[in-house]
């Protein structure tokens, strides 16, 4: 990220929107600025003004970076805490459908054994009946 000025593209919506990572082109001027030392005097030179110039650039360049570096972390973030709210919203309608169809299958059951009951009860009328005739 010092060494060329290339953009890196991050993708943070779900449509494709995207925020821009560029390099800081902070090695040629250096670079540049420390090839120009020949004499004690240039030395100097570079030491009190360009060295600090330089100095400055990095620290500014290197700033921006971590800017990127804190927005990137902050998406990875998002991103997980998204997934994690989709799966235990997913988990929790698959919960309520259980509860609802146990409850169905629970209603059945009792409805049969309110059926089998007065089907019994039913049976042995006829045989009170008879009984009150011997």
């Amino acid at each position: 990220m010092l060494n060329n000025a290339t953009t890196i593209a991050i993708i943070y919506t779900s449509a494709g929107g995207t925020f821009n990572l560029v390099g800081q082109n902070q090695v040629a001027g250096a670079t540049a600025g420390m090839a120009a030392v020949a004499t004690a005097a240039a030395a100097t030179t570079l030491l009190t003004g360009a060295f600090n110039t330089y100095e400055t650039a990095v620290g500014t360049s290197l700033s921006t970076i971590g800017g990127y570096v804190r927005s990137v972390t902050n998406q990875d973030n998002f991103t997980k805490i998204l997934a994690d709210a989709t799966v235990d919203g997913i988990g929790s309608i698959v919960d309520a459908d259980l509860a609802k169809e146990s409850a169905r299958l629970q209603s059945l059951q009792i409805r049969q054994q309110l059926g089998t009951q007065s089907l019994s009860i039913a049976n042995q009328a006829p045989s009170s009946l008879l009984s009150l005739f011997q």
